[in-house]
């Protein structure tokens, strides 16, 4: 269990401090796996190298995968790619969620200005149009292509009912 937890540190700590991605993770990885927690040779990580080049996808986290299946079995393998996606993943997350909070006060703001109100109703009436203009194509050219008289309702139906909506 101390071999996993150490492979599961070293893959949080290198996609956490690993910047550069792909090629220039390689030398980090073989520090933390190979020089200084000796947890598989320098042959096996170089067959490693050589799997995660040639197979598609992310090259540090095949290349986790690879060290965490050369040190710790099928577990290792799964947990090593987990945790070196899992500090990309936690930073994008985050980023998204500070860009969302950053337009949603913009939004807010921009609500209580009245020209944009009524900017924003015009627009409104003129995407209204749009789809009006767009179900009436759709009407006429199913209604020459189609044996199926219902379909046209259908379309003007839904439409309308997502316009409606706001959708």
């Amino acid at each position: 269990m101390g071999k996993i937890r150490s492979l599961m540190g070293s893959m949080m700590k290198v996609g956490i401090l690993g910047f550069g991605g792909g090629n220039a993770l390689i030398p980090v990885i073989e520090q933390e796996v190979v020089t200084e927690k000796k947890m598989i040779t320098r042959q096996d990580y170089d067959k490693d190298i050589i799997a995660a080049t040639l197979t598609p996808g992310a090259l540090p986290i095949e290349l986790a995968s690879g060290v965490g299946l050369q040190a710790c079995g099928l577990r290792g393998m799964v947990l090593g790619g987990i945790m070196m996606a899992l500090a990309g993943f936690a930073c994008s997350v985050s980023a998204s969620c500070g860009v969302f909070h950053f337009i949603y006060h913009i939004y807010e703001w921009l609500e209580r200005i009245e020209v944009f109100v009524k900017v924003k109703k015009s627009i409104r009436v003129i995407v209204s149009g749009l789809l009006l203009t767009v179900m009436a194509g759709l009407i006429k050219s199913s209604m020459t292509t189609n044996s199926n008289p219902e379909l046209p309702w259908f379309t003007v139906l839904s439409m309308g009912i997502c316009n409606m909506m706001g959708v």
